[in-house]
């Protein structure tokens, strides 16, 4: 019975080394979903220009009310769940 169980992991050892040995396998990355998008991202999910956005939508009271903008590195950041809180409540 320890035998058997020593074979088991050793083919599970091999099968381990040959995922690790593929370079697929490396080369694929899981990346994570930004929480933070720009005000173009904004725009295109509203479907509106950029300046449509910047004229009549951000600075609205709705829109204040469900989003908070971060300013970080000179660009202006929403999160994206309070956009997506905004879009469904339209």
């Amino acid at each position: 019975m320890n035998k058997d169980i020593l074979k088991l992991l050793r083919d599970i050892k091999k099968d381990l080394d040959i995922i690790a040995d593929n370079k697929e396998f490396k080369t694929k990355s899981i990346q994570p979903e930004p929480f933070l998008i720009t005000r173009k991202e904004v725009a295109t999910k509203l479907r509106c220009s950029v300046d449509n956005f910047d004229r009549r939508i951000r600075y609205s009271r709705d829109f204040k009310d469900y989003v908070s903008e971060k300013n970080i590195g000179g660009k202006i950041l929403f999160f994206k769940s309070q956009i997506d809180d905004y879009i469904e409540n339209l």
